[in-house]
């Protein structure tokens, strides 16, 4: 059994098909409690968490019948959800979460680095950013803020991710690779400027200036269209250098980001 919280919220059986959660609550409480696996949550924050700071006279109840419904979806799953004296705890193996795996990834990713294996951390950064389907969590957040602050930290995790990984690419002179992961990237993030950093910077090593300079139009039209805002100081003074053929350096993409 999978759960997939890195996109789109998706639980999979082994066999590869879909467990179909219709309910958005029954949803956003799987996600919440999946968020807090191994701990108890209290009926409050599952409350706070479904309905907002003032749910309605009806969320205790409704909450009881949403976890009775979620304790038969998750009966053949190998996770269960147990009444705890403040609330509920929803336990499940740890490899079961797309979260869990990322995570390890990205540490063992970041280990590599500071003893100078950048081959060994380009795969484990590559093998985190590979879970990833989409913004995490996209189809719940809506009126959930504790959602939409998790969801917040997991896409800001996922960012640095690739950030790191377009970063050892470079170091290792795989520009293609690096290129191609930022352009991933920015499908998913078209607004963070570090990662347009990232990819001009890429661009430019790898003897493409044409298309560096283009990046950078690409994205000035993306944040002028969507945000009715221009580039910041940093991404058009590295667009300058690229334009007078001046090396950028890696501080150059730390110094773009908003």
């Amino acid at each position: 059994m999978r759960f997939l919280l890195l996109g789109p919220l998706e639980v999979r059986r082994a066999d590869g098909g879909r467990v179909e959660l219709r309910r958005l609550k029954l949803r956003q409480l799987l996600a919440y409690m999946l968020l807090n696996r191994g701990r108890a949550v209290s009926t409050e924050r599952l409350s706070s968490a479904l309905w907002g700071e003032r749910p309605p006279a009806s969320a205790h109840g409704n909450l009881k019948t949403y976890v009775s419904m979620l304790r038969n979806e998750l009966r053949a799953t190998g996770a269960s959800i147990r009444t705890v004296p403040s609330g509920y705890r929803l336990d499940a193996p740890q490899d079961s979460l797309d979260v869990v795996r990322f995570e390890e990834h990205r540490a063992a990713g970041a280990a590599a680095l500071a003893r100078g294996d950048h081959a060994a951390a380009a795969r484990h950064l590559r093998a985190a950013a590979e879970l990833w389907r989409g913004p995490a969590l996209e189809d719940l957040v809506g009126e959930s803020e504790a959602l939409r602050n998790a969801a917040t930290l997991l896409d800001d995790r996922l960012i640095e991710t690739l950030h790191r990984l377009a970063a050892v690419y470079r170091r290792l002179g795989e520009y293609g690779e690096a290129v191609a992961w930022l352009r991933v990237a920015l499908a998913i993030y078209p607004l963070h400027e570090r990662l347009w950093a990232d990819l001009m910077i890429a661009l430019y090593e790898d003897g493409r200036r044409g298309d560096a300079l283009a990046a950078y139009l690409q994205c000035r039209d993306v944040l002028t269209e969507q945000l009715g805002v221009e580039p910041g100081p940093r991404l058009a003074e590295l667009h300058q250098r690229i334009l007078a053929a001046r090396p950028p350096t890696f501080a150059d993409a730390r110094g773009a980001a908003r």
